[in-house]
């Protein structure tokens, strides 16, 4: 992975290159190296404007070095760029190609469980009055008139004219005021009939998962639900991975353009302060 080494340059300024002083006498000392603070450089500058010229000649080649390794630099940021932007390139098309093994996987993992409440339907649908299933169904049915009874007993409420599903009783009681429920919790006829219609309820699904399990299609289609969810979950897995790694490498990139652009700025700002010294920059 490459990286772009942005803090070394714009911390506190555009660039870091190395400059050499103007306050050591030996040309030789001068080659010594330091960060580059743009602002000191420009102090520098300034100042060099009030020394003799063999001074002033020192510190523009001073600076000429720096804008030579500034260059260097920029030429690395560059090419580091470029190779950056072909790997988010194959980033971006690896991670296209995990979304839509993704979006495959977890069509297929829809397609086994639609199945696979087909099948349970179909089951459940064969089996007679007289099966365990339709014996402990019937008996569900039971206990839930009788509480239904129960409850218009105890709250005095008017017999329906037409026979209500369960479904309709439970909305009927969803929508009884907190006085109301408060009576029925304080009735021990009310609490036996609820504990009788979910013992009923238990007996319906344990005989219920039972007839499934017991029907080798279904134990098929359960399986086949059960793999796809496992691929799906790992194609997810893959294209979040993907999308890490696409990410990372589009701030790569963003900096790396940022890096570049600022190189750019402060080579031609420190160009345009040596001409205003009367020096042509190399």
């Amino acid at each position: 992975m490459l990286q772009f080494p942005i803090s070394k340059f714009f911390q506190s300024v555009l660039l870091a290159v190395v400059f050499c002083s103007w306050c050591l006498p030996e040309p030789v000392q001068a080659q010594q190296l330091r960060a580059w603070n743009w602002y000191q450089l420009t102090r520098d500058l300034n100042r060099a404007n009030n020394y003799d010229n063999a001074r002033r000649r020192q510190v523009i080649t001073a600076i000429q070095n720096d804008l030579e390794q500034a260059r260097d630099y920029l030429t690395q940021t560059e090419s580091e760029l470029e190779t950056a932007k072909s790997e988010l390139e194959t980033a971006e098309s690896k991670l296209t190609e995990a979304k839509a093994a993704a979006a495959e996987k977890d069509a297929a993992v829809k397609a086994a469980l639609k199945r696979q409440k087909e099948l349970e339907t179909q089951i459940l649908d064969k089996q007679t009055p007289e099966s365990a299933y339709g014996k402990a169904q019937a008996r569900l049915e039971e206990t839930q008139v009788e509480l239904d009874a129960v409850v218009r007993k105890i709250l005095g409420l008017p017999e329906p004219t037409v026979p209500m599903t369960e479904q309709e009783r439970l909305l009927e009681r969803s929508r009884l005021s907190e006085q109301q429920k408060s009576r029925l919790k304080a009735s021990p006829e009310y609490e036996q009939a609820v504990s009788a219609s979910n013992t009923a309820s238990d007996r319906v699904r344990e005989v219920r998962q039972q007839v499934w399990s017991e029907n080798r299609e279904w134990q098929q289609a359960t399986q086949t639900h059960k793999d796809a969810m496992q691929v799906a979950k790992t194609a997810g897995a893959a294209s979040a991975q993907a999308l890490q790694e696409a990410g990372k490498l589009r701030k790569q990139v963003k900096d790396g353009m940022q890096a570049a652009n600022r190189t750019r700025q402060g080579i031609a700002q420190v160009e345009t302060q040596l001409r205003m010294m009367g020096a042509t920059p190399k």
